[in-house]
């Protein structure tokens, strides 16, 4: 038997005996059952053509020169690339303590002689048998733990494009604020939670000043520009993760500040105003010659007899005094009855 394996055989089966005459008689069955055949007289030879050829089973007298078959069988088992072998021992002992010796090893099973070459035959076919079964397991393992594997990858794929998908159904698409329905989400979320934590909640309404003025000079695309450069304002603004900042009309803007109380949310408001200002954007239709905005700032402290629509009221009332008092302002009021402050 060469070193290729023959696909078209049952099995390869190498047989280890001294006596010729046992694997004359051994060799001509198994052949003529389709099995290819090799043979060794000793121990050392068996174990160098089982590291050299694939095999399937090897039929070992217990008693051969070199190596015992107790010795091959317990070497072949500690190198990986023999150890799935099936060992089959041949013996002329009846012993009880031989046939464990032979299990303990590693052996698959143990025929005494004298042979009769059926059994044999038998015991080779179930050993043969068993271990393509058991490659056929393991093959199926195999694709399974690869089709496992692709569906992870692609359910990942699928996760990924879901958040991607998610974040765009949140993001403004020019300026990549969120949009009204996360600001919606966002304010009424921190409204229960800044209610669970007895702690303020500050809001910013922001109105581009005559800015349908702006679009009829500039154009259509100059506007867009405008809208995203104001948003960068905003943002450079923002010094804290939990604050988020929304484009929630054509030229309006709304900015949500957690944990803020009255003092912090005019601060921003006037590092926003700021930043407006220090970009000086040409408005000739504007007073002041440039683009500017007006805002209306409002705190409170979210309780349950208070909803946040008091907190978007009244921020939109002090949006809405600062327009009527000439632009360019920022008007703040508490949440609950109290004089406005002007800046």
């Amino acid at each position: 038997m060469n070193s290729d394996r023959n696909e078209s055989a049952k099995g390869n089966v190498l047989i280890v005996d001294d006596a010729p005459e046992n694997i004359r008689l051994l060799s001509a069955m198994l052949q003529q059952a389709g099995y290819e055949v090799v043979s060794a007289e000793d121990g050392v030879i068996a174990l160098e053509i089982a590291k050299s050829i694939p095999l399937d089973v090897i039929l070992v007298d217990i008693d051969i020169p070199g190596l015992s078959g107790y010795e091959v069988c317990s070497q072949l088992k500690a190198i990986p690339e023999t150890s799935d072998i099936s060992v089959i021992f041949l013996s002329s002992s009846n012993d009880v303590a031989d046939t464990l010796r032979g299990f303990a090893v590693g052996g698959a099973d143990y025929i005494s002689k004298p042979l009769e070459l059926p059994e044999v035959l038998a015991r080779v076919k179930v050993q043969i048998e068993q271990r393509q079964f058991k490659k056929g397991l393991e093959e199926q393992n195999q694709i399974l733990q690869a089709e496992i594997s692709d569906h992870l990858a692609a359910k990942e794929v699928l996760q990924k494009a879901k958040e991607e998908l998610e974040l765009l159904n949140r993001i403004d698409g020019l300026t990549l604020l969120s949009n009204r329905h996360h600001f919606d989400e966002y304010l009424e979320g921190n409204w229960r939670q800044m209610q669970r934590e007895a702690t303020f909640l500050s809001l910013i309404i922001c109105d581009i000043d005559l800015f349908y003025l702006y679009g009829e000079v500039y154009g259509h695309e100059q506007g867009d520009h405008s809208l995203q450069t104001f948003a960068q304002a905003i943002v450079k603004s923002l010094k804290r993760p939990g604050d988020i900042s929304s484009r929630y009309g054509d030229d309006e803007f709304r900015i949500v500040l957690p944990k803020t109380d009255a003092s912090g949310a005019i601060t921003v408001a006037k590092h926003i105003q700021q930043e407006l200002q220090n970009l000086a954007i040409a408005h000739t239709k504007s007073p002041t010659g440039y683009l500017t905005v007006s805002m209306g700032v409002s705190t409170a402290e979210p309780t349950q007899q208070k909803s946040s629509q008091v907190l978007l009221n009244t921020a939109a009332s002090g949006l809405y005094q600062a327009k009527q008092e000439g632009r360019n302002l920022i008007i703040f009021k508490m949440a609950s009855p109290s004089e406005p402050m002007s800046s």
